[in-house]
């Protein structure tokens, strides 16, 4: 079982879920700060005919470079970061709870942010089949 279904689960059961992998979709979307900040960083090569971010050019681009990579994170993390904080702030003034999914976040110092926390984990082996079947 991973993230997303644990998600799912919590889901069913009533509480509202944020996902921060889709919150980072949604903040390099045309018109989003961090679109703009992309742009300014990378170039305009890495803008496809859509006008979106070309994932998969930035993909191949920040995967074997960890300086570029870097770069990247520093212009997606705050706002997404900005964004499930927004939710958690909600859901706490309104004295309800909610789930906020966050791949990597003990790498990226939020676990002080919640009351609790639950990891998900799995082996290196069963992180590469649920790659391949993504076609990874």
């Amino acid at each position: 079982m991973g993230k997303s279904t644990v998600a799912r689960v919590l889901a069913k059961a009533g509480l509202p879920v944020v996902d921060s992998d889709e919150l980072a979709r949604e903040v390099v979307q045309p018109g989003q700060p961090a679109f703009e900040g992309i742009r300014e960083a990378f170039g305009d090569e890495f803008i496809g005919e859509d006008g979106r971010i070309d994932r998969p050019r930035m993909a191949a681009c920040v995967f074997f470079d960890d300086v570029a990579r870097k770069q990247l994170e520093d212009i997606i993390h705050p706002r997404v970061r900005e964004r499930w904080q927004a939710c958690v702030g909600k859901w706490r003034s309104a004295g309800d709870r909610g789930v906020v999914v966050i791949p990597l976040l003990f790498e990226v110092n939020a676990e002080a942010n919640f009351d609790t926390v639950f990891c998900v984990a799995c082996t290196e082996g069963t992180q590469r089949v649920r790659l391949r079947e993504r076609g990874l």
